[in-house]
């Protein structure tokens, strides 16, 4: 199944949609979650990476579930590698200023993701993103875990494996 993004800046807000293209539509797994659960990921969902101020030691992680059902973090990596040296997530982050707007068809799903510049201090034009899907079916199809980015990613908290969108 194919997905596509689109990112935009809307005056000052960062605007991400995912097109997600979903045959089986009636079979997707998602759970109407609290705010933040740590589990969201493993719904039929999409993630977004990005480094609003273009340096790779700060992300921000947002989840949207196919119900819009939100996950929302601020990561600040420390050490010399953010998978070797650690990382803090602050869950508070975002709370009620990020948000998803979910629409459904026949055989797609989209969701479109605002956050807000001032909520994480404007954004660059050159911005360290990493955009992702998983897509889980009830039946054979299973689970499947998506990603743009390079071919060997063993994380997407790596932020050296994001790629770099340009933005205008």
């Amino acid at each position: 199944v194919g997905a596509r993004c689109t990112a935009w800046i809307e005056g000052d807000d960062l605007h991400v949609r995912y097109d997600c293209d979903e045959p089986a539509i009636d079979r997707v797994a998602q759970k109407m979650r609290r705010h933040d659960d740590p589990d969201l990921w493993t719904d039929n969902s999409v993630d977004l990476y990005f480094c609003p101020n273009g340096d790779r030691s700060t992300a921000y992680h947002v989840i949207a579930n196919s119900l819009g059902v939100l996950y929302d973090s601020r990561m600040v990596f420390f050490g010399d590698s953010t998978l070797r040296g650690g990382f803090t997530s602050d869950l508070a982050w975002g709370d009620g200023q990020v948000t998803a707007r979910v629409e459904k068809g026949k055989d797609r799903w989209s969701v479109e993701i605002a956050v807000p510049g001032p909520a994480v201090g404007g954004f660059v034009r050159e911005m360290p993103m990493f955009f992702g899907r998983t897509r889980v079916v009830d039946g054979p199809e299973g689970m499947g875990i998506y990603g743009w980015g390079p071919a060997e990613v063993r994380s997407f908290l790596d932020t050296s494996n994001y790629g770099t969108v340009v933005l205008e």
